[in-house]
């Protein structure tokens, strides 16, 4: 048994092996983007308290990752197939650092209109956020 969400997006034109789009990336594509989400919020903020709530999503995306790759490994729950195992990564982007899987595969599969406006909001929201600190901190009785 395999489980499956009833909402199938997969498009027409995949691999024989499976792996494509963000599977290049990482296995574990929705662990990774809070975590990392919670790593760059993290990192923004002074406090220690909001960096250890920040980083906790990273490290349940790697303990939660890594613990789902035993169990479909095993047949429980899951599948892992090995040569699906051998090519992907748990962890983003060590598939392609390590070379195998190829920039070029990932960079011809990718959505440039979705990838620009992506980074086009995180730099609002960056360039924002650094505006209301600024007020915050003029605001501030001395």
């Amino acid at each position: 048994m395999q489980v499956r969400c009833p909402i199938d997006f997969t498009p027409a034109d995949v691999p024989a092996d499976g792996i494509y789009g963000v599977k290049r990336v990482t296995r574990h594509a929705m662990f990774w983007s809070f975590g990392l989400l919670g790593l760059g919020a993290a990192c923004a903020t002074p406090y220690a308290t909001w960096v250890v709530l920040g980083a906790m999503p990273a490290v349940f995306a790697a303990v939660g990752g890594l613990h789902q790759d035993s169990r479909y490994r095993r047949g429980l729950g899951g599948m892992l197939a090995p040569d699906v195992d051998a090519k992907t990564s748990c962890f983003p982007f060590v598939a392609l650092l390590s070379g195998t899987q190829r920039w070029g595969d990932l960079a011809g599969e990718l959505k440039a209109t979705n990838a620009g406006l992506a980074v086009l909001a995180a730099v609002l929201i960056a360039t924002r956020r650094g505006r209301v600190i600024t007020t915050l901190r003029r605001a501030a009785p001395p």
